[in-house]
């Protein structure tokens, strides 16, 4: 789990992961994004989701800071969802760079 590397003016997104043997219920609001700045913003941080169940309808979050369209924003962060026997989870995931900065990763992995 990587944190996001800061902007000329803004911080870049911390890292979480989560790691249950049964269940992650995610209905709430995890966010790693890059800090909000004018310009030359931080990228997204990561999340990663472990679990044999993954499940909600919350939102996952790992963007670039939001910049102006002078084309300076940073890139988007990563997400992870590592599953064993299903993965129900329904909610909005984004990993979205701004500017200039590149889109994010997101890897779905199936551990059975």
């Amino acid at each position: 789990t990587s944190l996001g590397s800061g902007g000329q003016y803004g911080d870049g997104g911390s890292g979480i992961k989560l790691h249950a043997v049964n269940l992650i219920k995610i209905n709430g609001i995890i966010n790693v994004s890059g800090n909000n700045v004018y310009e030359r913003s931080g990228a997204g941080g990561s999340i990663w989701l472990k679990a044999d169940n993954i499940s909600g309808s919350g939102n996952l979050s790992a963007e670039a800071g939001a910049n102006t369209p002078s084309l300076k924003g940073g890139g988007g962060g990563r997400i992870r969802l590592e599953y064993g026997s299903d993965l129900g989870f329904s909610g909005k995931i984004l990993a979205n760079g701004k500017g200039s900065g590149e889109s994010g990763t997101l890897t779905f992995t199936n551990n059975t």
